[in-house]
């Protein structure tokens, strides 16, 4: 064997196989940490996230249900009509406001019937496991249901396949179906709903 060509002991690494292998140990270690500590970090706020997200049964700005705007106008003025504060009535953990107190009378009659589906949360969000808010201004009836939506391109969007995305928002909803707080119930009762507040989803 000629000197040149020396050959490593059996088991014996050289300085740089050593530092090539520490490093190599040491990125692999970092990437298990980061994985482990990713996932459970993941598992753990998931589902925080989502109650967070829809919260209430009723999506709210400062306790006011839809924005102000009328439930009941939709289905008789064929719009979005602002509500007035003075013809208020307490349902299900929210304040909602009509321009009437006719309008005010109907939707007590049947609030299920004159609400957004899904609280007032935008299909679309609800369908992909979001919670935003639904733009009052923005709003489809069918079959006597109405839905809300973030904005006029996510509500093209989702008409192209209306059935499969309410089912999926149905579905995702009754996953996440959210429970009223002992406020929510104290400020229903505080604005005047006689009945008793349970969630309507």
């Amino acid at each position: 064997m000629s000197p040149d060509r020396v050959r490593p002991r059996r088991g014996y690494l050289s300085r740089v196989d050593a530092w090539q292998l520490a490093l190599a140990k040491i990125i692999t270690a970092i990437v298990a940490v980061v994985l482990i500590v990713g996932f459970a970090f993941r598992e753990d706020m998931e589902p925080v996230a989502a109650s967070a997200e829809i919260a209430a049964p009723v999506a709210t700005e400062d306790g006011v249900a839809i924005s102000g705007y009328d439930p009941v106008a939709y289905f008789t003025d064929g719009g979005a009509v602002a509500g007035s504060q003075t013809y208020a009535a307490g349902w299900h953990g929210a304040e909602w406001w009509f321009q009437t107190e006719e309008n005010r009378t109907i939707f007590l009659s049947d609030p299920a019937r004159y609400a957004p589906q899904f609280g007032g949360f935008a299909l679309e969000g609800v369908a992909n496991g979001s919670g935003f808010a639904g733009n009052p201004e923005v709003f489809k009836i069918l079959e006597g249901r109405l839905y809300l939506s973030r904005s006029p391109k996510s509500q093209s969007l989702w008409l192209r396949n209306p059935d499969g995305y309410i089912r999926a928002a149905e579905e995702a909803w009754a996953a996440s179906c959210p429970v009223l707080t002992a406020e929510q119930e104290r400020q229903a009762a505080r604005i005047g709903n006689a009945e008793p507040v349970t969630p309507y989803c």
